[in-house]
């Protein structure tokens, strides 16, 4: 069976623009060829207790539209502005003269005060607000992000049928990027919130028929010259490269950028966890406390030359309050009686180290006695406090730093906001504690991991320099599929600037009493290690002393503890994505490339297909069509010894394969000299750009720049022209670090 055949559909170059138009306020957005797109339906406001829309005739227009033109971040643009009685509400289109996307504003020109509608899944204004018959009408199919970790909760559909108002979402938790695509994946457009990230929201309406967005319906003032932004972008090419499009409006937005998060150690180098699914989780050597424990997995980590750089200290650490809540955020002496800077200096690994909601009766807010504001709430769920002070995060950081904080893990996110009601009944509140939390991060060199997100957390991650991973699937558990997820959360991640984190897994299949997981190991270690290295976002191993699987552990990594990885994270074919809404073929089939001097490798992983397929090399370059070589050479990475070649219209085939059997393929470009380098055969990743650069091709062969640790072995694997028979060149890295590698030798 065959996936969607995406590549016979001709890519569409059109453009989208806004329609408006007379006093009728007509907001559709239509293509070059003035097709209807997205009907525009309302523009609604709260106010004085009543909700005034135009379709109820309660808001009207102050008078004629005003337009002018200008250039943002995002490019030239023309503008039409309304102004609408008598809620002193003003609405903006910006329309991107390139045709690339559309910008909607409100603004509220003077404060509102009991605008709540009660409802936190409802929103207190609306614009734009799309008729859902238009969607229907215009697109076959649909990806939204929602839920926790990344949007993790997605869902792919179609609007066949009669049912699928109730298919879409919104809300505080499920607010995440939509995008509409047509059946050949040849165009695209993706809607979410552009700004206010924390306060802006979709919102389903059954009575109206309509997709809105604005202000969350428990937010009970808006302040005079509050904004609100709602942005559409358009890729006529194909899902994937409509969120990479999307994701480049946002940043461009706020500044931030994808080479943000390549700055981050801990996303660069081999990690040891002790999150929930470690085996030491709440769990130390019998007789021993966590100091001792640590110091003894280090000093193993050496003696079995596995080359952790740094670890994750999970929750067990710190002292806890009211509703399990941090009361103190430092070190129990039970825990570390030497404290957490004596286990860095023995150890020598900085920490990632993890943190959750406030406690009411927390020691650092002045009602506690603490010297700092808190916005305290004794009667919320678990009894929940939210720090005021920007003094407050930069001294929670700063003393962090001296016993060796590297990256801060914010867990608990979703609780954080649903469980207090100043979250989400301030239109600052939340947006302030996460900027407050960033601006310490940066000003203390430290990187910040999200975890437990909503997607309104991911979303203002582009407003936060210093947020450079987040949890982008459910914790770990040994033989669980939290993994599922990573290959379309990482659509989402990567398109934001973020690098998806998939948690720990243990190494070993091997049976020992492990006690807390069931005493089972961990079946799928080989699954488990490949999708955390294409996650392109940090490795985490969390096996007991003495039982990790040293192999295994190095197919990530060269031997300085480097991750080798994708430049970018692995993500779900198009083509599947498409099968999946029409309700065909679906499984896990993601891929992941490496760029070396213009020429692509590629990585092609498949699990849990629901029956036999053909990838064609049309699916697999799809997004990018630049990048497919004329001519490739394939292999599974079970059975390296029988390549393959490939052209440009040839395919791989998959069996109906699940975990334990998944398909890793990698395909290597021919080069112009006839010569394929296959790269190092022995890692997920055998032309990670960590290991190789400056490819050079020669008459008679190519040229390569190798790093490493001074002394390691690289092995080289290559293909001479028109042979299927694989040569292995050894490089020992000389003292500079670096070498050229030149084929033939």
């Amino acid at each position: 069976m065959a996936l969607v055949a995406t590549a016979v559909a001709a890519l569409v170059t059109s453009g989208i623009h806004a329609v408006t138009s007379g006093a009728s306020m007509d907001y559709s957005i239509v293509d070059d060829d003035n097709n209807t797109i997205l009907k525009g339906d309302d523009v609604c406001v709260a106010y004085q207790g009543a909700m005034l829309c135009v379709s109820n005739g309660k808001l009207t227009s102050a008078g004629e539209p005003e337009k002018w033109s200008g250039t943002d971040a995002n490019g030239d643009f023309t503008a039409v502005s309304y102004k609408w009685m008598p809620a002193s509400f003003k609405t903006t289109t910006f329309s991107y003269n390139d045709g690339s996307a559309i910008l909607y504003r409100q603004e509220f020109e003077s404060e509102l005060m009991g605008v709540s509608q009660g409802d936190p899944n409802s929103v207190l204004s609306s614009f734009p607000s799309f008729d859902l018959q238009s969607l229907k009408d215009s697109w076959e199919g649909y990806l939204q992000y929602s839920g926790l970790m990344v949007g993790s909760g997605f869902t792919v559909g179609n609007f066949s049928g009669s049912a699928y108002l109730g298919h879409l979402a919104g809300g505080v938790d499920n607010s995440g990027p939509a995008c509409f695509f047509n059946k050949a994946a040849n165009r695209s457009i993706v809607i979410s919130a552009a700004s206010e990230f924390m306060t802006s929201s979709q919102y389903i309406s059954g009575t109206h028929k309509s997709l809105q967005y604005g202000v969350l319906g428990s937010v009970e003032m808006v302040p005079d010259g509050y904004q609100v932004d709602t942005i559409v972008v358009a890729h006529w090419a194909s899902v994937r490269g409509g969120m990479m499009r999307w994701g480049d409006k946002l940043l461009g937005r706020y500044g931030k950028t994808r080479a943000d998060a390549a700055l981050d150690f801990t996303i660069n180098y081999l990690q040891y966890s002790t999150d929930n699914g470690a085996y030491y989780y709440y769990n130390t050597e019998e007789g021993k406390n966590y100091e001792q424990t640590m110091v003894d997995v280090a000093a193993s980590m050496i003696t079995q030359k596995i080359p952790v750089k740094h670890w994750l200290m999970d929750s067990w650490w710190y002292f806890k309050g009211t509703g399990d809540g941090v009361k103190n955020w430092t070190a129990m002496p039970s825990i570390f009686p030497d404290g957490i800077g004596a286990v860095t200096e023995k150890t020598h690994w900085p920490i990632v180290a993890h943190n959750r909601y406030w406690s009411s009766n927390t020691d650092y807010a002045k009602q506690n006695g603490g010297k700092y504001n808190f916005l305290v709430e004794p009667n919320s769920q678990s009894g929940v406090a939210i720090p005021q002070d920007q003094e407050f995060w930069d001294d929670l950081l700063a003393e962090a730093k001296v016993w060796g904080l590297a990256t801060y893990e914010q867990d608990w996110l979703n609780d954080e906001f649903n469980w207090l009601n100043c979250t989400r009944s301030s239109p600052t509140v939340a947006k302030n504690w996460l900027r407050q939390m960033g601006a310490a991060a940066r000003k203390n060199d430290v990187h910040v991991q999200y975890c437990m997100s909503l997607p309104r957390h991911i979303l203002m991650s582009v407003e936060i320099p210093a947020v450079t991973q987040a949890r982008a699937s459910n914790d770990y558990q040994p033989g669980n599929d939290q993994w599922a997820p990573l290959g379309v959360t990482g659509i989402f991640a990567h398109a934001v600037g973020i690098a998806p984190t998939k948690d720990s897994f243990w190494t070993t299949d091997q049976f020992f009493l492990s006690g807390k997981y069931g005493n089972k190991p961990e079946p799928y270690n080989r699954l488990q290690s490949a999708v955390s290295t294409l996650s392109a976002g940090p490795v985490a191993i969390s096996d007991k002393i003495g039982m990790t699987d040293v192999p295994l552990v190095m197919r990530s990594c060269a031997a300085s503890g480097l991750l080798l990885k994708p430049d970018r994270p692995a993500m779900m074919l198009d083509a599947v994505i498409l099968s999946m809404a029409s309700g065909g073929v679906s499984g896990k089939i993601w891929t992941a490339h490496s760029d070396l001097s213009k020429a692509r490798w590629t990585y092609l992983f498949a699990a849990q297909t629901t029956a036999p397929l053909v990838v064609s090399a049309a699916d697999i370059f799809y997004e990018e069509p630049w990048a497919r070589p004329s001519k490739m050479v394939a292999w599974e990475t079970n059975s390296t010894a029988s390549l393959q070649y490939l052209n440009e219209t040839s395919g791989i085939k998959i069996g109906q394969v699940d975990k334990w059997d998944f398909n890793y393929w990698t395909i290597a470009p021919v080069l112009a000299s006839g010569y394929t380098m296959l790269g190092e055969i022995d890692k997920w990743i055998t032309a990670s750009t960590q290991r190789f650069s400056g490819l050079t091709t020669t008459a008679t062969g190519f040229a390569v720049n190798v790093a490493g640790l001074v002394g390691e072995q690289v092995h080289l694997s290559y293909l001479e022209p028109n042979s299927l028979a694989p040569k292995t060149l050894t490089i020992t890295i000389p003292p500079s670090g670096t070498v050229v590698a030149q084929i033939p030798s």
